[in-house]
């Protein structure tokens, strides 16, 4: 048995044990091959440039990526539904989107680092769906710049960014707005956007201004982090604050999964993740 299949048998633990993402750093620093792997996770498999990484690691002995954003999402988007998955990585939420929670309806996906782009296109590839459009881009406020990007180490490969946090080479690519892409699909709406773009979030709600301004507005789901947004030359909370002059409501997660429909003030410290979302006019 490989040594993959034996830490997929830590899946029997619940993920709520204490003590669990401890011994799996273990076991997975002790047993899991270098480089890149595959993995199975809710019936799709997902070529991944390291298990060392929490993503990767997640899907392996737990056979899922953060369950509380699942589940918000298949409240939100119905099976002909529009979804746009910024930050796309490895394409989980991507391929969960388009196989199962908007099989007749459509699914863009945007990553900009080349190395995990490579593996989103693989595993889009061999799991195909045809309203599922990959873009290997940059997602900020305008398109057809040059940007630099710049790769995380390969046991933190989700955390590459425009910001060089790592002191690694810079990789040049193209930019995109959503408002743009949106277009380029043909869209006439979009239903829920997922942004984790380590810090640069204002840029990409800049960039789409007019999906931003539909009724019904996208729900939006997200990450803060004060020091990301630092790195992003940002004042952490500023992508909050942007959402709101829009008319957005926004909520923690865990909160809003609870049912709580009630504007919380801007966070500036720590990090969260959120919903955005505006109340249907009267």
């Amino acid at each position: 048995m490989k040594a993959s299949s034996y830490l997929r048998l830590l899946r029997l633990i619940p993920a709520s044990l204490p003590g669990k993402s401890r011994l799996v750093r273990l076991l997975i620093d002790r047993l899991a091959p270098q480089g890149e792997a595959e993995v199975e996770a809710l019936g799709f498999r997902f070529v991944v440039p390291s298990l060392r990484e929490p993503i990767s690691s997640s899907l392996l002995v737990n056979g899922t990526y953060e369950p509380l954003l699942c589940r918000a999402l298949s409240q939100v988007l119905e099976p002909d539904g529009v979804f746009f998955d910024v930050g796309a990585n490895v394409g989980f939420f991507s391929l969960l989107a388009a196989h199962r929670l908007v099989p007749g309806g459509r699914v863009g996906a945007f990553e900009a680092s080349p190395r995990i782009f490579s593996c989103l296109e693989r595993n889009a590839h061999a799991q195909p769906r045809a309203g599922l459009t990959l873009f290997h881009r940059a997602v900020t406020e305008r398109s057809g710049y040059e940007m630099s990007f710049f790769d995380a180490p390969e046991t933190k490969f989700g955390m590459g960014s425009l910001a060089n946090r790592f002191g690694s080479s810079a990789a040049v690519v193209k930019s995109i707005s959503l408002d743009d892409a949106a277009e380029q699909m043909g869209l006439e709406r979009v239903d829920a956007i997922k942004v984790d773009v380590e810090g640069f979030e204002l840029g990409v709600f800049r960039g789409a201004r007019r999906l931003l301004a539909m009724t019904p507005a996208p729900v939006i789901f997200f990450e803060f982090n004060d020091w990301a947004e630092s790195n992003a030359l940002a004042v952490p909370g500023d992508a909050q604050r942007f959402l709101q002059e829009l008319g957005y409501i926004i909520v923690p997660l865990e909160d809003w999964s609870r049912g709580d429909r009630n504007p919380h003030p801007v966070q500036t410290s720590g990090g969260a993740e959120f919903v955005a979302f505006k109340p249907m006019p009267n």
